[in-house]
């Protein structure tokens, strides 16, 4: 049966981040409610275990906007000693599954209008841009399930794909055998509704540690006077040079540049030495830190970012509290602004209600937050674990929203797969996690 099954979707032979794959497309309709309208070729990659299971583990991205398939070669280290396939769906609008990609310049805002209008009318040409939501993506995956004849899904999803995966399990309860969701976007968040005060807080505590470092306290004794100074250098915007060319970075792209940061170890630690820097007029450490931002955040296929938070995030988005909470932080406003402004421009498709209502059911959960993240913190993780009786909730000390953790994640990961169950899972390798040594 499941011969016949790989053999209708014609899996081939095929390479994904150096590792051996079998890949192929499945065909599925844009919107189910059209007959003989639009379809969409989603694109698989299958990472085959020694041996079969009836089980496989569906790797779910973040973004929105980023394809599973670029997650081939985090997904092979952290799960292979699971024993289980591993499934890479490039959901509806990501990769090369009709991907949403936007053209913007580097160093504009993060969703200028004039760029956003010319992206909402080239990808309207061929994408209905109301389809491209939560919902949507879950019946794919059902599909895919269903065609690739797996009997259940291990879930694996990381910031939005924790979204998904929350979906998948309130609707496919009883496909789902396990769960990992690490750094959970909860029901009840509407992005970017608490970004700026999480940011401060991680920014906060990247200023403890360094203190708490001997060698940074040494070489960067106050860092939060640098942090205020540097404040204060681009209340205006500030000319920084990339690549021997001069580019200017306003205030509101900096804060957002600046939130990023925060979002691993491997990055935050550059922090106190940048600012350091930048405090006495040599930007160039920013401006690597920034370049390598800039390119990152513009590999994400931006039209499906905005379909699914127009839909699903700014019509819950209280703008007036977000905008008092934000008050006094580095990122302010900006993110809020730029997201309400965008989302005036772009297609709103229909939110399934279920989206904003708490998760119950009896599905074995990992549930992993990072001390520092700014965008999902801890407290999220703590919120869905209240409600999923076979959870348990995981906190990476000196962890943001990737972690760095000596291989301890991914033994806890492999053993979840294996077991198919939370409740006896070793955590002491977490326990032992020693704080970063910060760049000199």
């Amino acid at each position: 049966m499941i011969a016949v099954l790989l053999a209708a979707l014609a899996l081939q032979p095929c390479t994904v981040d150096d590792l051996a794959a079998r890949c192929g497309t499945l065909r599925v309709p844009e919107n189910r409610a059209v007959r003989g309208g639009r379809t969409i070729d989603l694109n698989i990659a299958v990472v085959p275990a020694k041996t079969r299971r009836p089980d496989a583990i569906f790797v779910l991205a973040g973004g929105p906007g980023v394809a599973a398939t670029n997650l081939a070669g985090f997904a092979s280290e952290s799960f292979a000693g699971s024993g289980r396939d591993i499934v890479l769906v490039d959901i509806r609008g990501a990769g090369r599954s009709n991907g949403l990609r936007c053209e913007l310049p580097h160093f504009t805002d993060m969703l200028p209008p004039r760029y956003i209008t010319s992206c909402r009318d080239e990808l309207s040409k061929r994408a209905d841009l109301t389809q491209y939501t939560t919902a949507r993506v879950v019946e794919d995956l059902e599909e895919a399930r269903r065609a690739l004849g797996y009997a259940k899904v291990d879930l694996y999803g990381t910031s939005y794909g924790t979204r998904v995966a929350i979906e998948y399990m309130r609707r496919h309860p009883a496909r789902v055998r396990a769960a990992i969701l690490d750094g959970v976007v909860p029901p009840s968040f509407a992005l970017p509704s608490t970004f700026a005060r999480e940011a401060q807080r991680s920014l906060e505590r990247v200023f403890e540690l360094c203190l708490a470092d001997e060698a940074c306290r040494a070489a960067y004794p106050d860092s939060r006077a640098d942090y205020h100074a540097v404040l204060a250098a681009v209340e205006h915007g500030i000319d920084i040079t990339v690549e021997e060319k001069t580019v200017r970075v306003e205030r509101g792209l900096f804060g957002e540049i600046l939130r990023n940061f925060l979002y691993s170890p491997a990055v935050y630690r550059q922090l106190p030495r940048a600012l350091h820097l930048a405090a006495r007029g040599d930007w160039s450490a920013f401006a690597g830190m920034a370049q390598r931002y800039m390119r990152g955040i513009r590999t994400v296929d931006l039209g499906l970012f905005l379909s699914v938070t127009c839909a699903e995030d700014i019509p819950r988005l209280d703008a007036a509290a977000a905008r008092r909470e934000a008050a006094g932080t580095f990122l302010g406003t900006y993110r809020i602004d730029q997201q309400v402004e965008a989302c005036r421009i772009w297609p709103r498709g229909a939110a399934d209600p279920s989206l904003s209502r708490p998760l119950a059911v009896r599905v074995p959960t990992l549930i992993i937050s990072g001390e520092l993240d700014p965008a999902t913190p801890a407290r999220f993780g703590d919120e869905l674990a209240r409600t999923l009786p076979r959870s348990l909730h995981i906190v990476i000390p000196y962890g943001s929203h990737s972690g760095e953790t000596g291989g301890c994640q991914e033994k806890v990961f492999a053993e979840l797969m294996r077991e198919g169950s939370a409740a006896h899972l070793d955590r002491a390798c977490f326990d032992a996690l020693k704080p970063p040594s910060f760049t000199n």
